[in-house]
Order: C-alpha cells, then structure tokens, then sequence
C-alpha cells in the first residue's frame, strides 16, 4: 500500500527532464547493461503483474476540520497554526474539497462477471438474518460491483468470520433489539486475544520506481501503459486524471480506465428533462402516454425552466461531467469500461435520461476505435415502453445505441426500495440462551 499526505492537486511530481539530465546512467549495473531496454521493459511488467494489473485508486477518509467563509466569501479550512488553504481558487470543485490520504489496492473482482449481490440478498433467510445483513450492506457499498475489494482491502468482514465473531455494523443491523446478545459479542470481541488482520498482497511498485532515476525514467511510463486504474468515486477520478491523464506517454500517461459508481439522486435530477416553466407540477410525465399527450399541450416556443440542484452544480458544472470531459482530453486511452447504477429509491427507468446523461460520453474515444474496448454497463429497462418513465428517445436502444462510440451491456441491478425497506423493518425477536455456568451437562 502507497499512502501520500499530500494533496494530489498540489503534488510536486518528479521533474522528467531533469531527471533524465541528472540521472547516472548504471554503466556498471549489469541489469542495465547486460540486458537490452526491451528485457527490461518485460521485467518491470512482471513486476507490475505480481502485484496486480488491476489497481482500485481512492483516498483513505479522514476527519476534517470545519469550512468557513472568510471576509471576501471564500470557502477556506484553517487546520490549527497552519496557513488557511482555500478550497475555491478556480483550481478544483468548490463544492467538494479534496482531502484524504490517497492509496492504491489490488482489483480481484471480474468486472465482466454477473453481480450476485442482489440474487444473494433474495436467497438469504427471511427476516433481519445475517446472510441478509451482510448482503444489504454489501448492496450499499460505494464499490458496488468491487464489494470484494472493498472487503478485502478493509479486511474487517473476512478477519472477523474467521474467528467466529460479527463486525460492529452488523451487530448493529441484526441485534438492535436484542441486549443480551449484543452484549454477549461485544464481550467476545473484547476478551478475544489480539491477532493479525489479512496479509496485503505484495506491490511492487514503489521499489521499483525508488531503486534510482534511471530506473524511475525507464519504469514509470510502463506502470501506466500496463495497469488498469479502478475508480469507485467521481470526485477521486476527476482528481486523479486531471494530474495524469494528459500526458505525454514516454512520461506516463494513463492508457486504461475503469469507473464503477453509484450516481447520487441530485447528480441524475441535473439530466432529467426540464418541466415547463408554465406547465402545472404535474406536467412532468410518467409514462411514455402522458409524455406525449403533455408535448401536444406545450408550445414549440415555451421557455424551461434549468435543472439546479446546487449552485456550484449544474450540467455542465458537475463531478460527472468533469470525468467525460476529462476522458474525452485523453489521447492515449486504450481501454475504458463504466459501471454505472443509482442511489435513487426510484428506479433507473423512471428517473435517469440516458441521451442526455450519456451525451458527453460521444467525444470520447480510444485509439482502436473499437467499441469492444470501451463498454458503458447499465442497468436492463424494461421491455415495455409503458413502463418506463421516459419516452424511447431518452434511452440508448437500437440506432441510438448504434450512433455511439462505445458498446452498451446491460444487467441486473439491486432493488434499492427492498434493500431500503429491509433496513426500515424491525427485526424478527431473537431468543439467546446463555450457555450453562459450569458448561454443558
């Protein structure tokens, strides 16, 4: 694991060219004499390979100090004795400071496998069970489809079902109506004698890169030329490919791309059609029939009224309209896959435009041109036009879908109402029977 406490905007990243005029050149190092430039290229793909070609990029969440206005308005963190840092000076998203210890973990997840999760969650016993607990809490995971990493990474579910206890939250889920038996693990967990969490797997990328300049200059252009970056959150994607995703390619640029998300209710509201500013607040159809008797009723020349959720967010001024942007800036993109789902209670289908979400999505492309190397997976719509919330002209289907630069998939995707009814349903009463003073009879 690689932490930095830094900044990643604000980063003072090593200097190629005087790298490259300062570095000693190993003439005596049989590595960089014995073998040619092109040996060695393979030896650091190993590398890179032992420690995983797939690499989720994400910052350790961390306490932050309060913000607050200064005299002329700026949003501005004061931490202690330390000169005030301004969070709005044009440089990033105001709304959203960006703090945190940023890190990497291997990716083991499949990212063209099925998501069990919620075919899971349906299998699991009935009622506040703890299959069910641990499979609602993975359907809420911001990883998502990456729950395994996610789990793997905190090692906290893994440690704690190997010797026989519950973590904290599900303890929480399951027995919140239940004393004794809370009482009873929390006990357990405090008397537990203390032992290691899982071992990380191995990476190798620092040593390498550490070893001398020569090394870093050979090196580095290969780790982003052979790994693929997974990113479980719009802000850190936006964050980290603004630093290296334009670059030239002998200094490292990145080439593939992989973004799983779960969007926020505001972030779709921002693409959902516009009602009519003299429209009655109904006028916002539900189905593809009254979408249609309500354009008859509407005037060609009638004004709408914009989207605006938040002042610093719009459409044209949003995390995930920076990551496109951002996407479409890169020239040496070979691969790029999105896995796309939503927080909202409401269906995909009822509150997601997919024309206007996906429009930034069409100037962005990879150097083959071949749609099979950039993928955007969706949720599956249902099969009749009635019962979606938006006529077909919003959804990417049949010469729509072919007008694309990219190849569509879709899939199954969580219920979110069940998962967030499960949560709001009291459990089933749970009967503890203490174990005997003396042991069993």
């Amino acid at each position: 694991m690689v932490h930095s406490a830094v900044n990643l905007n604000n980063l003072n990243r090593p200097d190629h060219d005087a790298y490259a005029a300062s570095a000693n050149r190993q003439s005596g190092s049989r590595l960089f004499k014995a073998l040619p430039t092109e040996v060695r290229q393979l030896i650091y793909v190993e590398c890179w390979r032992a420690s995983g070609l797939r690499q989720h990029v994400f910052r350790r969440k961390r306490p932050l100090p309060p913000v607050l206005r200064d005299r002329e308005g700026r949003l501005v963190r004061a931490e202690g004795d330390n000169p005030p840092s301004y969070l709005d000076d044009g440089e990033g998203d105001p709304y959203q400071p960006e703090e945190g210890l940023w890190t990497h973990a291997s990716c083991t997840t499949d990212p063209c496998a099925d998501d069990v999760r919620w075919s899971s969650f349906r299998r699991a016993a009935p009622g506040q069970s703890l299959d069910a607990s641990m499979w609602a809490a993975r359907l809420r995971s911001d990883w998502c489809l990456h729950w395994a990493c996610e789990e793997e990474d905190t090692g906290h579910l893994d440690h704690y079902r190997r010797q026989n206890r519950l973590s904290r939250m599900l303890q929480q889920d399951l027995f919140r109506n239940s004393p004794a038996v809370r009482r009873h693990y929390e006990r357990e967990i405090e008397e537990a004698p203390p032992s290691d969490p899982p071992a990380r797997r191995w990476a190798g990328f620092l040593p390498v890169m550490l070893t001398c300049k020569q090394m870093y200059l050979e090196s580095v252009a290969s780790i982003y030329a052979n790994v693929t970056f997974v990113f479980t959150d719009l802000q850190e994607a936006g964050s980290f490919l603004r630093l290296y995703g334009q670059r030239e390619p002998e200094r490292g640029a990145v080439r593939s791309v992989e973004v799983c998300v779960r969007i926020i209710n505001a972030l779709t509201e921002l693409y959902f059609p516009p009602r009519p500013s003299r429209a009655a607040p109904g006028a916002i159809a539900n189905n593809a029939a009254a979408a249609a008797a309500a354009a008859a009723t509407i005037d060609d020349d009638l004004e709408y009224e914009p989207q605006v959720v938040s002042k610093y967010a719009s459409m044209a001024v949003n995390p995930w309209a920076r990551v496109c942007d951002l996407l479409a800036g890169m020239d040496n993109l070979h691969d790029v896959r999105i896995w796309l789902d939503t927080r909202d209670l409401r269906p995909w289908h009822k509150r997601v435009s997919e024309a206007r979400f996906f429009a930034r999505l069409r100037d962005v492309r990879v150097k083959s041109r071949d749609k099979r190397r950039f993928v955007l997976a969706l949720p599956e719509l249902p099969a009749a036009q009635a019962q979606r919330g938006l006529d077909a002209s919003h959804w990417l289907e049949g010469d729509e879908a072919e007008s694309v630069p990219f190849s569509i998939e879709r899939g199954q995707r969580p219920v979110n109402w069940s998962v967030h009814m499960f949560y709001q349903t009291p459990p089933l009463p749970i009967v503890y029977h203490p174990p005997p003073p003396n042991g069993p009879p």
